[in-house]
């Protein structure tokens, strides 16, 4: 299942490696056991921050509102601010 969504201002996004959107994604859903889904989000221009892993567990796989927050947080922009590395020097994620 998917689901194309915006992002109204882009505030707070971290910007897709490859093309630079903070706004267009598209929710995805997939059913990976009989009672368990995982919900994540991809950028418009196909680039998957997951990139297989960390993506959130829902048991629908609902793509509401409120999932693809989490999703955009969870799936998106903690991938990219980990691959990323620390901000500040000598900063460590813990």
């Amino acid at each position: 299942m998917k689901r194309e969504f915006y992002h109204r201002t882009g505030k707070g996004v971290e910007a897709c490696p490859d093309c630079k959107n903070r706004q267009r994604f598209i929710g995805l859903s997939q059913q990976v056991a009989e009672d368990l889904c995982e919900v994540w989000v991809r950028c418009i221009c196909g680039y998957d921050a997951t990139q297989g892993r960390d993506r959130m567990e829902d048991v629908m796989g609902s793509l509401d509102s409120a999932n693809l927050v989490c999703a955009l947080e969870n799936c998106w922009n903690e991938p990219l601010r980990r691959r990323a590395g620390p901000t500040v020097p000598g900063e460590q994620d813990v």
